[in-house]
């Protein structure tokens, strides 16, 4: 039997929730995918040990993916790939979709040996192995680990017992072989597999020069893998690592630091700084540290060599708070790092936590304060909320929570997200607390709520001068100003404007097909009096209908998922005036009387598209409908931005979209479908039974909401349906529309 074996490493995704929203039952997976964002380093450096010792191998980061999407591409690549082995990073906030997707391996591939590894696995084998005794558990480190694993699992009589750091089930029992050392010379690794991970916009590289942790905070885990040790790679092979990275992927303009604790060596970190400027590196710097040890001769030289930001736990700024969690910290030590810090050009960023034991209004306001008092020295600009702390196991926090009665081991093997801390303040206490905190540190809230404009008034001039400073922070500013003082259409028209001029940038040809149409409806909406041609948002039904024209389709009949309002902004209304009809949904209930009495023809359905098997879900209702939302997570960011509250919550039916097809499109598909569905657009269509339903026209909206940007667009979606035979006819910045390739080619016989 051939050494070699076919190896998928697999991170599935995360919970859809942030810190904090944990009364949230919902297990599927957030809805965006961010080719941007952090890579998983620890299978970067798998991948590349297990290639090393001649095996064949892939990694799926799907962390960022909904479970949906997950489970496609793990089914497409067990049956593309043919893995022999499977090893899943496993985390707390990814155990319940790496469990389901176990299970489901297990049932249709039997014969591929599964393995998981990973902090939650090092924490939770026992409990893990005894409901999946099929699953051997990599405990720690995993490099030598798995490839000794792989090596003696395919053998005819495997010999577990003699491989170093895990755990596996024998004879209805947990079998625990000795500890496998740490590696001590990290140096002996091959560099991590970035090129897994360099794929599309990706311009920030991610590395770790060392290993480990020497403290041991209360609300962290880490000690138990690394025994609160720091082994530390030298600087000419971290060299080595950035120069590689600078040569094969030339898009790179920054590298994040991951250490755990970057500052622990100070002399270290100043060779580092001294090699970036010898070697002429001209990246900018990140990473994370902790408030002790700095000096000044370290934080120059983190300037000198380009360091951009630096990112640092504070986690309270009561001296009480920081020692109970053993920070090791006080406000002192705080303080003089900000007086050496704001000697440079370097931002300075520190984490905070809500709900650390020992937490009260009181506490609440002492890091209120403090925050003030460092601003200024040294400005931080808070417009995002501190988490709440969540309980992880392995850490103190969780032993204080069992002690408690507030969970127990048995929780892990739920489907419930991760909970935060509520054994000494109830979970809506722990939010008022956040919102006090933010009412007094957020700078939006200086200029969008009364108590925070009282809290911060004298943090005023500092917060204008902060975001004047540059163009980038004044182009924040200004985002959220004009949409604190604009009635909502106006700031909205004045987006488009904006978006415009950069599609005429950057696509002219298109600019020019839809510029007519598109200023008509602009200028419409502030009601100078025009003849209003389009209903839609860019003037997509006008280029829709030409679509329908050439196809020789008078009254094409239409499914509108996401169809918001009856008349404005509407991409189906105007087909309906001129007699068409069709199924509009639209889980806003307020919404949905109104197509009824607008739109008498057309059948209304007041639902919401289910993507699993729940049968109903909570439904936000925004300041600003356009943002109403199925997500708890993008319901919470949007109200802690400022500029939004949730105004109501309705629970809502769902069903998929096959249950619409097969009652309302049975015999006849409609020719033209159009899905605005703040996300969940390529999951619906992933659905999608192109063979049995195929319009001739998909208008879909591919432009994803950020708070104080443009967006991003969605490739995938683009991607999905060519694949699907759908040809991109046009694309107007927020939606894109498809023409059957087919069907469009024939247009002319």
């Amino acid at each position: 039997m051939s050494n070699t074996k076919k190896i998928l490493l697999i991170t599935s995704n995360f919970e859809d929730i942030s810190i904090g929203t944990v009364t949230r039952d919902n297990r599927q997976g957030m809805q965006t995918e961010d080719d941007t964002s952090h890579y998983p380093l620890g299978l970067a450096y798998l991948h590349s040990y297990l290639e090393s010792r001649g095996h064949v191998v892939q990694t799926l980061f799907l962390n960022n993916r909904s479970f949906e999407a997950c489970f496609s591409r793990i089914k497409e690549t067990l049956d593309a790939f043919k893995p022999d082995f499977i090893g899943f990073q496993l985390l707390t906030s990814n155990r319940v979709s790496s469990f389901r997707l176990i299970e489901y391996i297990k049932t249709n591939h039997p014969d591929i040996k599964i393995s998981v590894g990973g902090m939650h696995a090092t924490l939770m084998y026992e409990q893990i192995l005894k409901k999946y005794p099929y699953l051997t558990a990599v405990i720690g480190e995993g490099e030598i680990t798995f490839d000794e694993l792989i090596s003696e699992i395919f053998k005819e009589s495997p010999d577990l017992h003699k491989i170093a750091g895990i755990a596996f089930s024998q004879n209805g029992g947990i079998i625990v072989t000795e500890r496998r050392p740490l590696i001590e010379d990290l140096d002996v690794l091959p560099f991590a597999k970035h090129e897994i991970f360099f794929k599309g916009k990706r311009k920030c590289g991610d590395i770790l020069t060392a290993r480990g942790c020497p403290f041991n905070c209360s609300f962290c885990c880490l000690d138990k893998i690394t025994m609160r040790r720091n082994r530390k790679r030298s600087i000419p092979n971290v060299m080595a690592e950035i120069e590689y990275m600078i040569k094969n992927f030339p898009q790179m303009t920054d590298i994040w630091i991951h250490d755990d604790t970057f500052f622990v060596d100070t002399n270290r970190v100043i060779e580092f700084c001294d090699e970036v400027i010898k070697r002429n590196i001209k990246l900018n710097f990140i990473c994370s540290a902790r408030f002790k040890p700095i000096n000044e001769a370290m934080v120059k030289k983190l300037e000198e060599a380009n360091f951009k930001r630096v990112l640092i736990g504070m986690e309270s700024g009561s001296d009480e708070i920081l020692k109970k969690c053993h920070k090791g910290i006080t406000q002192t030590d705080i303080t003089a790092a900000f007086k050496i810090f704001a000697k440079t050009n370097i931002s300075v960023f520190c984490h905070l936590i809500v709900g650390l034991p020992g937490e009260t209004e009181k506490t609440i306001m002492e890091t209120a304060k403090f925050i003030n008092k460092l601003q200024r020295i040294r400005y931080i600009n808070y417009t995002q909320p501190p988490y709440l702390l969540s309980v992880y196991p392995g850490t103190e926090v969780y032993e204080l929570a069992k002690q408690g009665g507030m969970i127990n081991d048995d929780f892990w093997l739920t489907d419930n997200p991760v909970p935060i801390f509520t054994l000494e303040n109830s979970a809506k206490k722990l939010e008022e607390l956040q919102e006090l905190l933010m009412d007094n540190i957020n700078p939006v809230r200086a200029f969008s709520t009364w108590r925070g404009f009282k809290a911060q008034f004298f943090l005023i001039p500092l917060h204008i001068k902060y975001f004047f400073s540059n163009w980038s922070n004044a182009k924040v500013f200004m985002f959220y100003l004009l949409r604190l003082i604009l009635p909502e259409r106006y700031f909205n028209s004045l987006r488009k404007i904006k978006k415009l001029a950069v599609k005429a940038v950057s696509d002219p040809r298109l600019f020019i097909r839809i510029v007519a149409v598109k200023i008509n409806s602009m200028i419409s909406v502030f009601g100078f009096g025009l003849r209003k041609g389009s209903y839609s948002q860019s003037g997509e039904d006008l280029i829709i209908e030409y679509l329908f024209k050439l196809l020789k389709i008078e009254k094409p009949t239409y499914l509108d998922i996401g169809a918001y309002q009856p008349i404005k902004l509407s991409n189906t209304y105007l087909f309906y005036k001129k007699g068409a009809y069709g199924v509009c949904i639209e889980p806003d209930p307020i919404l949905c009387e109104k197509f009824k009495k607008k739109r008498k023809r057309d059948v209304c359905l007041n639902i919401g598209v289910g993507l699993d098997e729940r049968d109903k879900a909570d439904f936000f209702v925004m300041t600003s409908q356009t943002l109403n939302t199925f997500s708890h997570e993008d319901a919470k960011k949007l109200e802690a931005s400022g500029t939004q509250k949730i105004e109501k919550i309705y629970q809502i039916d769902l069903k998929p979209v096959s249950w619409v097809i097969d009652r309302y499109f049975k015999d006849t598909p409609p020719n033209f479908v159009s899905i605005d569905t703040e996300g969940m657009e390529l999951d619906i269509l992933k659905r999608w039974n192109f063979e049995l339903c195929r319009p001739e026209v998909l208008c879909v909206e591919t432009l994803s909401y950020e708070e104080a940007s443009d967006g991003e667009k969605d490739a995938l979606v683009v991607d999905w349906l060519r694949q699907k035979g759908y040809m991109l006819y046009a694309d107007t910045h927020t939606n894109s529309i498809f023409v059957d390739s087919v069907k469009w080619s024939k247009r002319y016989d």
